[in-house]
């Protein structure tokens, strides 16, 4: 009985300590997934190939963030998609044009925020400006 009285401290010990690296995972680096639509007569949505998406920097941004989010635009893929990847969080402010023949852009936001995949979906209507 004094063996096992011995033995349980250990134990619990040795419990405690493994759970306390199991929470020591790395947060993963926050994502966001932008589609480009645009939508037809009949009010079905289309993925938009080509599109080029940028972030729109507000004013007040910080100078980390205007390093971070000021990469050159992407271009939608045949699904209409582009992926970001960041190493912080942050609120940005997205737009996209493609032009065929008469120009069509949209505008949305983005949050990213670590171990989140943030989805965002832009609808292109003709500019005006």
């Amino acid at each position: 009985m004094k063996k096992i009285r011995s033995f349980l401290p250990i134990v619990l010990s040795a419990m405690l300590l493994l759970g306390g690296f199991a929470s020591c995972v790395e947060d993963e680096d926050p994502m966001a997934i932008i589609t480009v639509v645009k939508m037809d007569a009949y009010g079905q949505e289309w993925p938009v190939s080509n599109a080029e998406v940028r972030f729109v920097l507000a004013e007040g941004t910080s100078l980390l963030q205007l390093i971070e989010f000021a990469e050159k635009p992407k271009l939608t893929d045949i699904s209409g998609q582009v992926t970001y990847t960041v190493q912080h969080e942050g609120i940005v402010k997205i737009q996209a044009t493609h032009g065929t023949g008469e120009e069509s852009c949209g505008q949305g936001v983005v949050v990213f925020a670590d171990n989140e995949v943030y989805e965002e979906k832009i609808r292109l209507s003709a500019c005006y400006e």
